[in-house]
């Protein structure tokens, strides 16, 4: 194999390990947040009989 082409296969192949590297790492940063209940918590109602 020649160098340039090397090289070139070389600078692709990390470039995607990048971005699947970032790819998980955001993947896995979105699961980590909690997510938020709904906001207000309603009040309980009367029970009427």
């Amino acid at each position: 194999m020649e160098k340039a082409e090397f090289a070139g296969l070389f600078a692709k192949f990390t470039q995607d390990s990048a971005l699947i590297g970032a790819l998980l790492f955001f993947l896995g940063m979105k699961n980590s947040i909690p997510k938020r209940q709904g906001g207000k918590k309603k009040a309980p109602k009367a029970k009427t009989n």
